[in-house]
């Protein structure tokens, strides 16, 4: 789209095939700047960090949560390195996609990222009228971000923010500033959450996503 490329990994729950009339919740997940690249033979970077990592590692996205196993469909795309920051085409065509080809509860998208991607989060869910689009977002480390925060707010979109108080890349009070703009929006249900560690620098994504909750509830 837009003359580029997206290349991307997608991960199907293993009982994906058996059940034909399942409708599955789906992750968009955005990698950070050092996992740029070309969408094909340097596609594995994506594969570095966090949710992908773990999928690659084995994990099947299937957790026990209110009484019931879900498991997530994850779509990864890889954000080309002539660019600086995360384009929203990336994550509409993705969401685009996904409703084409994969069986989604189109009322459960979660979009989340980590560094240049969680600022992705940021930037796309604060665009008017892309927040309805979303059931969820969670922004790890993300980049500091000027924008419409009760685009977020008023929609009450669910939002998670993480970072570490020591992040010497990304100091900590952007998202801090984040999560508190998002929650004084006018009419705002959706409280925001913001976990915050003391430590871990900017490479909290393995705390932030921990699926043994051991850092996080």
């Amino acid at each position: 789209t837009n003359g580029q490329f997206i290349g991307f990994y997608e991960y199907k729950p293993t009982d994906y095939n058996a059940n034909p009339t399942t409708l599955y919740p789906l992750i968009i997940f955005l990698h950070g700047i050092g996992e740029r690249g070309n969408g094909t033979t340097q596609l594995s970077r994506v594969a570095g960090n966090a949710i992908p990592k773990y999928i690659n590692a084995g994990h099947k996205m299937r957790f026990f949560w209110n009484g019931k196993w879900e498991t997530f469909l994850v779509l990864s795309p890889q954000l080309s390195d002539g660019y600086g920051w995360w384009q929203q085409f990336y994550i509409e065509e993705m969401i685009k996609y996904a409703k084409a080809n994969l069986r989604i509860d189109t009322n459960r998208i979660t979009l989340t990222g980590l560094s240049l991607g969680g600022g992705g989060v940021w930037g796309f869910s604060t665009a008017a009228g892309n927040a309805q689009k979303l059931s969820s977002i969670g922004a790890i480390c993300p980049t500091c971000e000027s924008v419409n925060w009760c685009n977020i707010g008023s929609a009450n979109l669910p939002t998670w923010g993480f970072h570490a108080t020591n992040d010497g890349t990304i100091p900590y009070t952007c998202t801090n500033g984040a999560i508190n703009a998002i929650g004084t929006c006018t009419g705002n249900q959706a409280k925001p959450y913001l976990t915050l560690f003391s430590s871990g620098g900017h490479f909290i994504w393995d705390a932030a996503y921990d699926t043994t909750y051991n850092n996080q509830n």
